[in-house]
Order: structure tokens, then C-alpha cells, then sequence
């Protein structure tokens, strides 16, 4: 368990001009919470490991002059305004987010068995200070299992990722132009082929 306390001068925050990539400045801003991770050896073979983040506290302590674009939509685009968000929780920084990972592995007389899975939860968290683009608080499942066969250097293995097939906001560029997202891959399903030298 680790606790961290952060206070910052000057943080630079990007935000977009026209197609102009310009760092903004926030005079003042804080930021602290806990960090912990831990691992249980629950039987022989099967690990536990639980890790998170818990920020409570992360804002901007003097910031008058952030960018925003606001509706509506014209010929010319989006408005940009002048916001002041002294105040506001910093971009990009859910107050919650860890998982819970299992895994397997067992020696049996026609091979190794190996498997693991883990579940992903993140709480919101915004992308710009005038409240209209957010990542919602998503969960995600994924879980693999393979086996190495006797005497073998190969591993066939079956996994899958965002099993709960989540749709969540991963990055942004937000102009007066418009806004732009790139979601998380939806899910997927596969096999996998290793060979070990």
C-alpha cells in the first residue's frame, strides 16, 4: 500500500487550436490517493492478485484560462470559450479504477495446463472542462487458458478479451472542429499457436 501526494505548478494541458496542437497552463493543481497491490497464494497453483488506484482528491487549484468548445454546431464549428476551472477535477483521472486477477497452473501427466483471468473496473472520468465528453464507468472481463503438451516446446491456447464486450471512450481530440473518439476494441475471441525455443 503507497499513498502519494502531488502538488503541481505550471501543469501543461493539451488542447487543440483550428488543427493546431497548443499546451495550455494550469498555475496550480493537486492530486492524492492510494496505490496497493497485493497477491495470495490461495492453493498450489492458484493465485489471487488484487490491485487499484483511489484518488479522492485531484483538481485544479488555479486555472482561469482553460480552453472549451461548446454547441451548437456551425458552418465555422464549434464555439471556443474561455472556462475557468479552478475547482474542476483534473482531466483524465477516474477517482476509482483496479482488477482482480486469478491464475492457474498445473502440472498433469499430458502436459501443463495454464489459465488466468482478469476483471478490469474503471470509474468516470472526463475529457474536457465543460462537462460534454466522458469515459462512463466501465467494466471489462478477459481470460485465457492453454496447454503445453509433454515434452513439448508448443502451447495452443483460447482467449478472450472485453468478454463483456464494453464500448468505452479510450482517447479524444476535441476541436472546433468537432470531436473525434477512439473506443476499446470490441470483443475478441481467438486461438493461439507458441512455441517456445
Amino acid at each position: 500500500l503507497s499513498a502519494f501526494y502531488y502538488n503541481y505548478k505550471n501543469l501543461q494541458i493539451q488542447f487543440f487550436e483550428g488543427l493546431a496542437s497548443v499546451i495550455g497552463n494550469a498555475p496550480k493543481a493537486r492530486i492524492y490517493g492510494f496505490d496497493f497491490d497485493g497477491n495470495l497464494k490461495v492453493t498450489d497453483g492458484l493465485n489471487l492478485r488484487v490491485a487499484g488506484s483511489w484518488v479522492p482528491y485531484a483538481k485544479y487549484r488555479d486555472y482561469t484560462n482553460g480552453v472549451g468548445f461548446v454547441y451548437p454546431m456551425t458552418a465555422f464549428g464549434l464555439q471556443q470559450i474561455v472556462v475557468d476551472a479552478t475547482g474542476q477535477r483534473i482531466l483524465k483521472t477516474p477517482k476509482f479504477s483496479g482488477n482482480i486477477s486469478l491464475t492457474y497452473k498445473k502440472e498433469l501427466p499430458y502436459g501443463t495446463v495454464d489459465a488466468s483471468t482478469t476483471l478490469y473496473y474503471s470509474s468516470q472520468y472526463k475529457w474536457n472542462l465543460v462537462d460534454r465528453v466522458f469515459t462512463r464507468r466501465y467494466t471489462t472481463l478477459s481470460a485465457q487458458v492453454g496447454i503445453t503438451p509433454l515434452g513439448s516446446n508448443f502451447r495452443i491456447g483460447l482467449y478472450g478479451k472485453n468478454l463483456t464486450n464494453k464500448a468505452y471512450v479510450t482517447a479524444t481530440t476535441l476541436s472546433a472542429e468537432g470531436d473525434t473518439y477512439a473506443y476499446a476494441a470490441p470483443r475478441e475471441v481467438g486461438v493461439t499457436v507458441g512455441y517456445k525455443f
